[in-house]
């Protein structure tokens, strides 16, 4: 990419500049760190531009090619206001809808109104289907959208309707407007979702939205003793998607069946491929039939379901009030995981819900008899994920009997708030409670409390979760400095703080001045954060700013005057800004807490002005191409974000950014195809957009922005091309086959693009048409690793592909090996149920690819796992144990892998296919294992939460014994399980959210412990 630059005579700004709509950042609880790192690329990735950024000229509509195939989006998107005197679009701001206009798409059309969408769906050979259910909602956090009700937990709002007898439908998206996302739903074909982009005015024609066939799947569901089963529900439990795999405790996938009277079924709304079917029952331990249909339309009869006799617990909750039994549930899920699910979709033990009775009582069933659980209470309301647990863990087997739970009402908290010196009671005051994150004392109404009449505070029932040892309390006052203490959390959970004496904070006073004339600027926002420019620091959110690094941060606006005084939020150095719509931002500056009356006088410059014309190599203007941007003060961004700021630009290839501050600023195009990662989790969907580079990255081009001139920067795009061709398995059409790019090298990669690429983060990417073709467009000239998975098929394969600045093509034909074998215990007897993974060795013995985990941890009692969805698949072993993993890959060095909860794993022997070579007879035994229960407790030896458990063998082995790790949120217990005979030590270390270099978290000494099998052996280790 190649850049020049052009600076024009200093222009004057518009006598009466139109504001931009103030940006808003969503309210992110950052429940954990690896969560948040989620929620900021989300929060930072919908409809957030930068200050002052915006298209040249009002936006031009894009005609968009109707077609459905999964990956397009669809965004509509409303025309912006010109400045008045400029002519230009003020980002952030909408006009109002006019003839042949496109809107915002905010709420549901009314009587009368024009909707968002029109559309067909049709079934693959052109008819009508009717009475389809059809999805809308803006994209963002979730896209399975069809699988959610109404109300989710994730606070999004969707639209639906049904098609008619000719299959049409009508439809507006509820919510802010952006890119959209549909779902389509019918009996007797697959399930479809897709995105779309462009900008166009509505109503907007999708077309034919297309249903393949569904595969068919019936069979029975029955007792240990061959009777039916009826009522028994069946869910899927899978879904396909690369990218971040978020799978809650209790998650139960889409719900696609019941068993009638008989215990008979019939599933006809999915699609062909790998298929994972939960049967969930109240009475009987859950149960999971999987296996793989090869083609829309199959027929698949005879299945069995044989569930297992269910195990009951019973017990009593105590400290229940009368009349409040229905606020709560009893929830049990497996030892250490608390039912999480590694991978795709939720697990059959992800957990089961008993009602309270009047007198405390409760009964469990649909155990596993004798197979231990962790028992919890929760809120009956706060079932859904993120909700909060009022009890300790308790661990009981299936059969057991007089379990007691005791009911946490929550925190009793009371204390009094004075003026330091005066001893004056203050009764204006905010209260932040919580452990790790301190959060608002509110109302009934969720409004903050903040009056309290003669200074006092006191407040039964602050929500906190279980586990943990100690609490935060800030206090905070407009006029004084803030205090905060983290005190130990007493048995009955009441504190009394007596007395906090506030100290009144110093006044910074502020003085915004035009830089050219001097004259005061009223209205101006002046921001006022603890810690300086050099405290900043990125930690784990990058310039996500103050709001995500937790410092105390006070505003204010401009009087007539200029004027505005803020108290301090330290008795140390704090950050200034101003902002004002009419100038450039100011880049900040340190200043001291002030006794006396001098002032600090911020000069806000206008700022000058860049055009960016992108161009392809022929001269041609690009449209289309999208800007990113850092500033001369950025930090990195928030992962996710894509750096400052991504604009696109207009039909003629042109985008501007205004109102600059004075420095260097960086420019560059975004790479073709980056798009952001993605995925299914239980019953939702996260994703999250491009990775941000560093400022070392190539292709950034520095121009140096003057006070107002206005600098014409010309981007020249790297040549791009086409790829297209067929997919192929052993010479028939390879319908529905993902097939994407990667880099051919990655290179020494940004840390943040790194963990995105971890998560699932790819390049350009489609899936085959019935006929196998796919097309690859817009494709920066280069070398690429051409990757194609299909549902089928165990293996991704993997070519070489070099993309060239013209149309070029590349068949693929995907020979089919298999391999088949057969898992047992060590006396010969089939293990079913056995998972079963292909591993790419390596020269280490390492293994070179495969589905990701990243981290498992709850919130509140609600257990989760982050891992990518992209990768290898897997296969589970039937009732006689055997198992067949197709399209493996041939050439390659490979390694058989089983594991079973109870047993050690297993590998085979290194397998060479050849060619569509089956390879059968890879048998491979479990051994027995024993487990080790890990109790973790902190110095003052009370349970220990958010920490890691790690078991390590510590005999002598020819071959490496893998360490065993699991996450603990609260309760301070884990179950290592899967282990060998024989000495292991136990260890756990506390986790730690802090900036990059700080700390080492604190680790307990090892504890040696000996392993044996069938036994669970007990160990206690403390934090120091």
């Amino acid at each position: 990419m190649m850049g020049t630059v052009r600076i024009s005579e200093p222009v004057r700004p518009s006598a009466n500049p139109r504001s931009p709509s103030p940006m808003r950042l969503p309210q992110v609880v950052a429940l954990f760190a690896v969560i948040g790192l989620l929620a900021v690329g989300l929060a930072w990735l919908v409809n957030l531009d930068p200050p002052g950024a915006s298209p040249v000229g009002p936006a031009a509509p894009v005609a968009l090619d109707p077609a459905t195939s999964s990956g397009e989006s669809l965004s509509i998107e409303a025309p912006t206001q010109p400045v008045a005197g400029e002519g230009e679009p003020v980002a952030g701001e909408r006009s109002p809808v006019a003839a042949g206009g496109a809107t915002e798409l905010d709420g549901e059309a009314g009587a009368g109104e024009s909707p968002d969408l029109t559309g067909r769906v049709v079934g693959s050979f052109g008819q009508p289907v009717s009475g389809a259910r059809v999805f809308a909602a803006p994209a963002g956090l979730v896209a399975a959208i069809d699988i959610l009700g109404d109300d989710s937990p994730w606070g999004f709002r969707r639209s639906s309707t049904e098609s008619g007898p000719d299959g049409r439908f009508e439809l507006s998206v509820v919510g802010r407007g952006g890119q959209v996302q549909l779902a389509v739903r019918a009996a007797g074909f697959a399930p479809l979702r897709i995105q779309r982009s462009g900008t166009r005015p509505p109503p907007f024609e999708l077309g034919d939205l297309v249903l393949e066939p569904s595969v068919f799947l019936s069979g029975h569901v029955l007792d240990s003793v061959g009777r039916g089963v009826a009522d028994a529900e069946l869910h899927v439990a899978s879904a396909e998607g690369a990218g971040v795999v978020i799978i809650m405790q209790g998650s139960t996938g889409t719900l696609v069946g019941t068993t009638d009277s008989g215990g008979g079924f019939q599933l006809d709304e999915l699609g062909a491929g790998r298929y994972a079917i939960d049967v969930r029952h109240p009475d009987y331990p859950s149960a999971r039939f999987e296996g793989v249909t090869e083609a829309p339309g199959e027929v698949r009869g005879g299945i069995v379901v044989t569930l297992e006799p269910g195990a009951a617990i019973s017990g009593r909750v105590l400290g229940i009030l009368p009349g409040e039994h229905e606020a709560y549930v009893v929830h049990a899920g497996a030892v250490g995981s608390g039912g999480i699910a590694f991978g795709l979709g939720a697990s059959p033990q992800a957990g089961h819900l008993a009602s309270i009775e009047p007198d405390g009582s409760f009964l469990m069933r649909g155990l596993h008899a004798e197979r231990e659980v962790e028992l919890k209470i929760l809120e009956s309301e706060s079932v859904a994920p993120f909700g909060r647990a009022c009890s300790d863990t308790v661990v009981a087997a299936g059969g057991d009997s007089g379990v007691v739970l005791e009911l946490e009402h929550g925190l009793a908290l009371a204390f009094r708030v004075v003026e330091a010196g005066s001893e004056t009671a203050l009764t204006d005051f905010d209260v932040e409670v919580g452990a790790p994150w301190p959060e608002a004392v509110r109302d009934a109404d969720g409004k903050r409390l903040s009056h309290h009449p003669g200074g006092t505070f006191r407040h039964t029932g602050l929500e906190l979760q279980s586990g943990i040892d100690s609490v935060t309390v800030r206090v905070r006052s407009e006029l004084h400095l803030p205090w905060e203490q983290t005190v130990p959390l007493p048995e009955g959970w009441e504190i009394e703080l007596g007395t906090i004496r506030l100290v009144p904070a110093p006044l910074i006073r502020v003085l915004v001045v035009d830089a050219e004339t001097g004259g005061a600027v009223s209205g101006a926002r002046v921001t006022l954060t603890a810690g300086g420019q050099a405290e900043g620091g990125e930690g784990l959110f990058g310039g996500a700013g103050a709001f995500f690094n937790g410092r105390e941060t006070r505003r204010g606006r401009t009087d007539d005057g200029g004027r505005v005084a803020l108290a301090a939020v330290s008795d140390g150095p704090c950050l200034l800004k101003a902002t004002h719509k009419s100038y450039a931002d100011h880049p900040g500056e340190d200043v001291g807490p002030q006794t006396g009356g001098a002032e600090h006088v911020l000069r806000l410059s206008r700022g000058g002005r860049v055009e960016i014309l992108v161009v392809e190599a022929d001269g041609q203007p690009r449209e289309g191409a999208r800007v990113r941007h850092r500033g001369p003060s950025s930090a990195r961004a928030a992962p996710g974000t894509g750096g400052d700021g991504m604009r696109t630009c207009d039909e003629d290839g042109r985008v501007v950014y205004r109102k600059l501050t004075v420095g260097v600023h960086r420019f560059r195009l975004a790479a073709d195809g980056r798009g952001g990662v993605g995925g299914f989790m239980g019953n939702a969907t996260i994703m999250i957009g491009e990775p941000a580079g560093g400022d070392d990255e190539e292709g950034w081009e520095e121009v140096t922005v003057i006070d107002g001139a206005t600098l014409e920067l010309t981007l020249v795009s790297e040549p791009r091309g086409t790829l297209a061709g067929r997919v192929t398995e052993d010479g028939r059409p390879l319908s529905g086959a993902r097939v994407s790019l990667a880099p051919a090298a990655q290179g020494d990669a940004d840390p943040h693009q790194q963990a995105l690429a971890l998560l699932g983060g790819g390049g350009p990417h489609t899936k085959t048409d019935p006929a196998g073709r796919y097309e690859l467009e817009e494709i920066t000239v280069g070398d690429y690793l051409l990757l194609v998975s299909h549902p089928t098929r165990t293996m991704v394969s993997e070519f070489e592909v070099q993309v060239a600045a013209a149309a070029g093509r590349f068949d693929v034909d995907l020979d089919l090996a298999v391999i088949e074998g057969r898992v047992s215990d060590g006396e010969g007897n089939p293990l079913a149920g056995a998972r079963v993974e292909v591993i790419r060795s390596t020269p280490s013995g390492g293994e070179a690819r495969g589905r990701t985990r990243v981290l498992s941890m709850s919130s509140s009692g609600r257990q989760m796992t982050i891992g990518a969805g992209e990768g290898d698949a897997t296969a589970t072993t039937d009732p006689q144990g055997r198992y067949r993993l197709r399209g493996v890959a041939s050439g390659l060095e490979l390694e058989v892998k089983a594991s079973i909860a109870g047993r050690q794993s297993a590998r085979s022997e290194p397998l060479n296919l050849a060619a569509d070579e089956t390879r059968s007879r890879v048998d491979l035994v479990l051994p027995g294992a024993g487990s080790i229960r890990l109790s973790v407790v902190d110095a003052g030896g009370r349970p220990a939460s958010f920490c890691m458990t790690e078991a390590t063998f510590a005999g002598e082995e020819e071959l490496e014994v893998a360490d065993v790790s699991q996450f603990i949120q609260a309760g301070g217990s884990a179950v290592l399980g899967g282990l060998r005979p024989g000495p292991w030590e136990g260890t756990a270390r506390s986790i730690g959210f802090g900036n990059p270099g700080a700390q080492a978290p604190p680790e307990s000494e090892p504890r040696r412990v000996e392993v044996r099998e069938g036994e669970v052996a007990e160990v206690e280790v403390r934090l120091p």
